[in-house]
């Protein structure tokens, strides 16, 4: 055999054992792939100063203010402040805080996308200022400075005195909206408070719930009685009203209750009631109507409420009878 014949089988030779260990390691044992580059992070938002002033030409307008998470955004008047009020139903602010001419807002998170939560600022010269919270990607607001330049003797039918009346009474309608589960739950309480302080009243001690089976048609509307609540000495009566006449509006105009026994029938105080539409009853649609009335203090067997539901302006009158 030629020697350089030779000497290549011995090297096939001698590297037969290192492949066949090599064979032999798991895939586990591989060299480990590099890591992936971490994420580059996210563009901080920008801190923003800023001056808006308002006055009679731009009144119209709701400034719109920047919040966000971890920033609080100052706003700055000229003259005092009396109260700043946010319609922030879900809590996704911390309450406003008032400092002199300050008012500092925080939010608890960034306002999701498309969210805008109505604020009014209410100054120490009576002028109401509405503004509108929201949060975007590119800056937050550190601190706005609020110019006021709006006239204050402008006559009373003037374009700038209606503006201002706009503003207030727009200012006056986000209040309510934001105080409406608040007074829900302040009434609650004093009904507990009530209950509290009256420990022989058994009704005051009451909470019960169950459904009631009545339904109508007269005057073509088609009326149900469907639930029956009691608490803390009121009834909650749920009633489902549909207007089947294919012209008139129908308008509830107050509900009447009465309590029928075998030889005797007693009127029911009705203390309150609503319903969800609040225009009327349109042809062809459902409304729900809830009636408030005081809960009996004793109750028969064989008895049953009648309540009558009264048209306002009209004739179309209805009467349900049902178990209570």
């Amino acid at each position: 055999m030629p020697r350089n014949d030779l000497a290549l089988a011995l090297t096939l030779l001698l590297a037969l054992p290192a492949l066949a260990e090599r064979q032999k390691k798991p895939a586990g044992e591989l060299p480990p792939l590099p890591a992936a580059p971490a994420p580059a992070p996210s563009k901080p938002r920008e801190l923003k100063k800023r001056h808006i002033v308002v006055n009679d030409q731009n009144s119209d307008l709701i400034p719109e203010v920047h919040v966000a998470a971890g920033v609080p955004t100052t706003l700055v008047f000229s003259q005092k402040v009396l109260r700043a009020q946010l319609a922030d139903v879900a809590g996704l602010m911390f309450p406003a805080t008032v400092n002199g001419t300050e008012v500092i807002l925080a939010a608890k998170q960034d306002l999701p996308k498309g969210t805008v939560l109505p604020m009014t600022v209410g100054l120490s010269d009576n002028t109401l200022l509405s503004f509108q919270l929201t949060s975007v990607a590119a800056e937050v607001d550190l601190q706005v400075e609020i110019e006021v330049q709006i006239e204050k003797n402008a006559a009373a039918d003037s374009p700038q005195a209606l503006r201002i009346l706009n503003a207030q009474l727009r200012g006056q309608l986000d209040e309510c909206q934001a105080n409406t589960s608040n007074a829900g739950a302040a009434h609650i309480a004093a009904l507990v408070l009530k209950q509290a302080q009256d420990t022989a009243a058994p009704l005051m001690r009451t909470f019960e719930g169950h459904s009631v089976h009545a339904l109508d048609k007269q005057s073509r509307l088609l009326v149900e009685a469907t639930y029956l609540y009691r608490l803390f000495g009121l009834s909650y009566l749920v009633m489902a009203v549909e207007n089947r006449d294919p012209s008139k509006t129908w308008v509830l105009e107050r509900p009447e209750l009465k309590l029928a026994g075998d030889h005797e029938t007693s009127d029911v105080h009705v203390v309150t009631f609503d319903t969800d539409l609040k225009g009327g009853l349109p042809p062809g649609e459902q409304e729900k109507v809830v009636v408030v009335f005081d809960t009996p203090q004793q109750q028969l067997a064989g008895q049953r409420y009648s309540v009558v539901l009264y048209e306002k302006g009209g004739g179309r009158h209805v009467r349900l009878d049902f178990a209570p």
